[in-house]
């Protein structure tokens, strides 16, 4: 399972257990919300990072005058 995936389990089942309390979320809910906003935070960063060599590469192809890459859509993903 990689990271993205590991996280987006972790707030499904974080959203599911605060759904089916009755009061207020606990401290324990809190603590894991604030946890998975920063790994969400330091994904984001990764992907920015990803996309910001991508581009330099992409500069590179194009004095080459060769395909660049592009980012699939999650349909075109799906898709393939």
């Amino acid at each position: 399972v990689d990271e993205s995936s590991a996280i987006r389990e972790d707030i499904s089942e974080l959203y599911l257990y605060m759904g089916q309390y009755p009061g207020g979320p606990t401290e324990s809910q809190v603590r894991k919300t604030d946890i998975l906003e920063g790994e969400m935070e330091k994904v984001v960063v990764t992907y920015e990072e990803i996309i910001q060599e991508m581009n330099g590469l992409n500069e590179k192809l194009a004095k080459q005058e060769a395909p660049q890459m592009e980012i699939q859509t999650l349909e075109e993903y799906l898709a393939n």
